[in-house]
C-alpha cells in the first residue's frame, strides 16, 4: 500500500496530465496565434506531458517499493 504522501504526489501528477493534454488541444485547435507562437506553445505542452509522465512513473515506483 502506497503511503499517503505518494498517493498526493500521484494524483496531483494526474491532475497535472489532464491539464497539459488539455492545453495542447487547446494550442493546436483553439487558440488562433499565428504559426510561429503555435509551435512554441505545441514544443511546450509537449514538454509538460512529457514531464508529468516521468513524474507519475517516478512516483509510482516509488509507491512499489514502499508498498
Amino acid at each position: 500500500m502506497m503511503n499517503k504522501r505518494t498517493i498526493a504526489k500521484t494524483a496531483v501528477n494526474i491532475i497535472c496530465l489532464m491539464i497539459s493534454v488539455i492545453a495542447l488541444y487547446a494550442f493546436t485547435a483553439v487558440i488562433e496565434v499565428s504559426i510561429g507562437w503555435r509551435l512554441a506553445l505545441i514544443v511546450i505542452a509537449i514538454g509538460w506531458i512529457v514531464s508529468a509522465v516521468s513524474n507519475l512513473i517516478e512516483c509510482l515506483k516509488q509507491g512499489k517499493k514502499s508498498g
